[in-house]
């Protein structure tokens, strides 16, 4: 734990990440402000897919999102392809650096849109079918 007293004492290049767990409207609100006093934040506000009525407010670091994770290990291991799988609003920057982007059928219909194609369900255990039959086909 690093308590801050200020925004002001976390840097912009620190790779961070916060998760706020509310109701809509007050989470709403200190998006707003964060915006303001965060500009180089990247923020998301969005229902959880899994528990309806209940809302995330996610704050990282422009360099800690989940797009530069998935670049920088695709540089690493020398990748001519990046395949991504998603469900909610903090997956839509890797959908738009990657090659393909999956979306799971429970996904939110922004994230159906971005992707590439849906897949099954995380029930259905759709991301371990895809890859099963898409490790076996080669692709």
């Amino acid at each position: 734990m690093f308590p801050l007293s200020s925004w002001a004492q976390i840097e912009d290049d620190s790779v961070f990440y916060i998760s706020l767990i509310g109701e809509h409207e007050q989470l709403q609100r200190l998006r707003t402000q964060l915006r303001a006093d965060l500009p180089r934040c990247h923020v998301v506000l969005t229902e959880d897919v899994y528990t309806p009525g209940e809302y995330w407010l996610e704050l990282t670091s422009l360099t800690g999102t989940k797009a530069v994770a998935l670049n920088t290990v695709q540089v690493e291991v020398q990748a001519d392809r990046l395949v991504c799988f998603g469900d909610n609003h903090n997956d839509l920057p890797m959908f738009e650096i990657a090659d393909v982007s999956l979306a799971v059928a429970n996904a939110t219909p922004k994230v159906r849109r971005a992707a590439t194609a849906t897949i099954g369900g995380n029930a259905a255990e759709g991301v371990a079918e895809w890859l099963a039959l898409n490790t076996q086909l080669g692709s």
